[in-house]
Order: C-alpha cells, then structure tokens, then sequence
C-alpha cells in the first residue's frame, strides 16, 4: 500500500489483487454505484431483478427531492445497458484500485462495484474525486430513472415506495409516556387519534385530536383563516406543548414553548418492557458498541431497559459526514483491515459476567473500531448484535464464529427504521 502525506489528511492507495481491466463476461448479476448523491443496485438472482435506488434530500426541509425505491422485478435488460455504458466509456480501466484519505467531507468522489456470471468483478472507489466518469455517472442515473418510472415509481419523494422518515403513526404513539421537563412531571397519554396532556398533575390538553404532518405531532386544528395545512405552523398549538416527534422506538421528544427551545424526553414503558429486576442481582452486564449511523444507538435502547451498562466505541478520525461516503469508507477500509484508533476506552472488561458487542456490518465484514477492539480485550464468554442496511454479514459471522465459537450472533436490519427487528434482540435477551 502506498501512503503518501497531503493537506487534508494522510492518503491511502490500494490495488486489490485479482481485479483485471479485461473483463470477459457481459453478463451483470450484480451492480451497484454510489455517486455523490445518490446510490444505485440492481442484483439479479434467478431471474428476479431487485432494484435499489435512494439519495436527494439535500436540504435538512422537506422539500420533496429525498427518494427511496426498492421492488423486484423479472424485466434483466436494465443490466445490458449498464453494460454499454460501462463498454463506451473504458469504466474498467483502474479496476480494483482504491483510494482514501483521511479527514475529507463527504461528498466528493464514488464507488463503482459489479459481478459477473464469471465471477469477474469491477471495483474501484475513491472519497478524493470521482473514478468513474460523467458520462457514466449520468447514464447509470438515467437508466434507473427510466426503468423505475416504467413501474410508477420516480426519483422523488412522491415517487418513493421506501419508507423515508422514521415518523409516529398511530400505533407507534399509543399508550402512556413520561418524563420530566425542568422538574416537572410530563405526561402524555394517546388514545387512537386523541391524546391527553398532564403537567405536575394537572390537564393541560384533554383528549384532543392530533395530527402527525411531516414527523411532527400536533393539534388537528387548524389556525384561524387556513383551510389547508402547508407547514406545521398553520395549526394550533397545545395549551403547554408544542409538538411531539419521534426519536426512537422507546421514547418521544416533547418541544415546548416556555424556557426557551426547550425539550425533553418521554418514554413508553408500555412497549413491550421486560419484567426484570436487577436491584437485588450481582450479575453485571455491558453492551459495547459503535455505530455510524445510528442504528446501534437504537439497539442500545434494548440494552439498556434489560440493565446493562452502555458503552459507546469512539474512534480517533470520524468517517465523512455524508451518508453515502460515510458508507463507502467504512466498507473500504473493512475491505483492506484498517488498523483503526479507538480512544476514551478505559473499562475493565473482566468485572462483567455477561458482555454483548455490537457491530455494523461494512462491506459484509464487522467494522474496523470492533475489530480493534476485539484485538485489544482479552474475554471469550461475548455474544454478538450486528446491524446491517442491505447486507447478510456472512464473512462477519465467519470470522466471529472461529474467533468465538460459543458466541451467539443476531443480525437486525436497519432497526432504526424498521422497529421489529429489535424483537430479535429481545427474544435473546429473554433466554
């Protein structure tokens, strides 16, 4: 590998061995691209063609531009003019070679990655500049567009058929939360479509209806003059709070008009909580874990109403900020073993008598700050939570399962969007 110092950080070159530009085949089964802003798939498998397409949403309002679309589908020519693009503009040439460096926003370059019936591969990626060139980014873009607008969909908001914001709905919201908002008891009670509001006591909103626009609870009524809601501020507010949205599967954040933009957190005991008491038990027990876009902080949630002891892994150098460049990095450097700093981690591992590690999953391979940490403790009585956006985790469980071959291994996709998976967590939690 050659490494090589410059402005903005230190600089990481690789070629992969085994990646040729002469590609025979030009039977695709796999592709996939991530561009600056947006990412792209479609995998085939025994004829059933499932495309995957997201990105927009630049701006932090809801402006209608973020998409996400996934469905199956038996139409395979979509691979055939992926093919020609790749063919008119030499896209192999530079196959297998990466390139990262350290400390880049996100944003600036791609990934290209696509399997043949051969089982010849390209791959190259680059979070310095873009490898793979205009001319193919936009064709690789306009080809999806075409071919999901064929099915209804489209690259926009209204086109998607992915659920797109982790928003209450009326399920999410039933029952009792509580908290305490500058030392006062916040109470919350939602009923169907109405909801009761009690501070220190005393009812401030009495089984009034509300409406959920745009992720945020409100009052369902409008303000005087309005006759259709475009924004949250064309309704009324409640008399003490002004909205509720959601903040994970456990807990409600509670905005309110006095003290400033003041907030504060209600949970639901209600939703599925466990009968378990600690207070009188020895037995110590941590979860230990990282996360990168948030879906282990949404599984330590679980952990922590069963009494575990959290601790969150930190490393030295940040991944990008951007989603998708923060995706492409750390699959990169999972790819190649990077040999990842962690820092602030003092914790006597030996005092526990139950640890539990959790792990995205990078480029199908546990994340380089687990990794290191793995290197770094000595215990062998550890059981495992990974996450995973698309990906079954297969060399992750490989390589646990020979490291710790008494360890159970769970796997949840993404459960800070979809809830239910933490129900796997909860039924190992149990036994």
């Amino acid at each position: 590998m050659k490494k090589e110092n410059v402005l903005c950080g230190e600089r990481h070159e690789n070629q992969i061995e085994g990646y040729s530009e002469n590609i025979k085949s030009k039977n695709i089964i796999k592709f996939s691209y991530v561009g600056t802003d947006f990412t792209l798939s479609a995998i085939n498998s025994n004829d059933k063609v499932t495309i995957g397409c997201s990105g927009g949403g630049k701006s932090n309002i809801r402006d209608g531009s973020l998409f996400g679309i996934k469905y199956d589908t038996n139409d395979t020519s979509i691979f055939k003019l992926l093919q020609e693009v790749i063919d008119n503009n030499n896209e192999t040439k530079g196959n297998g070679h990466t390139t990262y460096v350290d400390g880049l926003p996100g944003g600036l370059g791609d990934t290209l990655n696509v399997e043949y019936d051969s089982g010849e591969k390209i791959y190259k990626s680059s979070n310095q500049n873009l490898i793979v060139s205009n001319e193919s980014s936009q064709s690789f873009y306009n080809i999806f567009n075409k071919f999901v607008k064929k099915e209804g969909y489209d690259f926009n908001t209204k086109g998607s058929n992915v659920k797109l914001y982790d928003d209450a709905d009326e399920e999410y919201l039933q029952g009792t939360w509580k908290g305490t908002h500058f030392g006062s008891e916040v109470v919350a009670t939602f009923n169907k479509n109405h909801v009761t509001i009690t501070i220190d006591g005393k009812i401030t909103d009495d089984n009034v209806e509300y409406v959920i626009f745009e992720g945020k609870v409100k009052l369902n009524e409008l303000k005087d003059g309005i006759d259709e809601a475009k924004s949250e501020h064309d309704y009324k507010e409640f008399k003490e709070v002004k909205c509720f949205i959601k903040k994970n599967y456990f807990t409600l954040s509670t905005y309110f008009y006095k003290n400033g933009s003041s907030s504060c957190e209600l949970m639901n005991f209600k939703k599925d909580n466990p009968e378990v008491d600690d207070k009188e038990s020895n037995n110590k027990k941590i979860f230990i874990y990282y996360s990168l876009t948030g879906n282990g902080d949404e599984v330590s949630e679980v952990f922590k109403k069963y009494g575990y002891d959290i601790k969150k892994i930190e490393v030295k150098k940040p991944l990008p900020k951007k989603f998708f460049f923060r995706i492409m990095t750390g699959g990169f450097k999972a790819l190649i073993g990077y040999k990842e700093k962690i820092i602030n981690f003092d914790i006597d591992i030996n005092k526990y008598d139950k640890v539990v590690i959790g792990s995205p999953i990078w480029n199908d391979r546990i994340c380089t700050p687990i990794r290191t940490l793995l290197k770094k403790i000595n215990y062998n009585n550890l059981d495992f939570i990974l996450y995973s956006g698309s990906g079954k985790g297969e060399k992750a469980k490989e390589y646990l399962n020979e490291k710790y071959p008494n360890a159970k291994i769970v796997l949840v996709k993404e459960p800070k969007k979809y809830n239910n998976e933490l129900e796997k967590i909860m039924k190992l939690l149990n036994n």
